[in-house]
């Protein structure tokens, strides 16, 4: 790498295809940088008490891509010595074990990027519109009857009411949360009763 030509990078993909955590740690190393740190996010086999047997993301995909280059500009105020951030999510189905988010920082000492890392990834989970619907089997009607049903859509999403949430976090498909201007933001247009 010519380090003359080594100006801090913003590395921003939402993709369908397998994440690879080589491809994006590599993206962020850098001959001025005794650090690269990482987060990892990977699809588990349960949710909320349940078994899963995948997830599904679905995302406002420019929207998303804006609020990622938001982050990546708060981070480098918070931390100017950060130099490279790569931010890539998983889109469509993902299967257990592998990876739906991977985060990457570098910076010249570790507290820096490790903290720049959480940052990322908390702030992502909390304003980027990216919808998360585990899938769980197919149960019998017995099961069904039961309180859950093939097909029962989840996702991770706040109740809030109209004049709460933040302009443009509706899922594209919305227009209001519900009749009443309260209710779960995100939720998929089948969802909404």
């Amino acid at each position: 790498m010519d380090e003359t030509e080594d100006v801090p990078k913003d590395f921003i993909k939402l993709k369908s295809a397998k994440l690879s955590v080589d491809e994006v740690s590599e993206l962020v190393v850098s001959p001025y940088c005794g650090a690269v740190s990482l987060f990892i996010g990977t699809t588990r086999n349960n949710f909320e008490g349940k078994k899963v047997i995948h997830l599904e993301y679905e995302a406002y995909t420019s929207m998303a891509e804006t609020e990622i280059k938001k982050i990546c500009r708060d981070v480098r105020q918070k931390w100017p010595s950060v130099k490279h951030i790569a931010v890539y999510h998983r889109l469509g189905v993902v299967p257990i074990t592998e990876a739906s988010v991977i985060i990457a920082v570098s910076s010249p000492h570790r507290a820096e990027s490790l903290e720049a890392v959480m940052y990322c990834i908390n702030t992502l989970k909390a304003s980027v519109p990216i919808w998360k619907k585990p899938r769980k089997p197919t149960v019998s009607w017995a099961a069904s009857k039961a309180g859950w049903s093939a097909g029962h859509r989840s996702y991770s999403a706040p109740l809030l009411c109209s004049d709460e949430i933040p302009h443009g976090l509706l899922h594209p498909f919305l227009e209001s949360p519900t009749k009443e201007g309260c209710g779960p933001v995100g939720m998929h247009p089948e969802d909404v009763h």
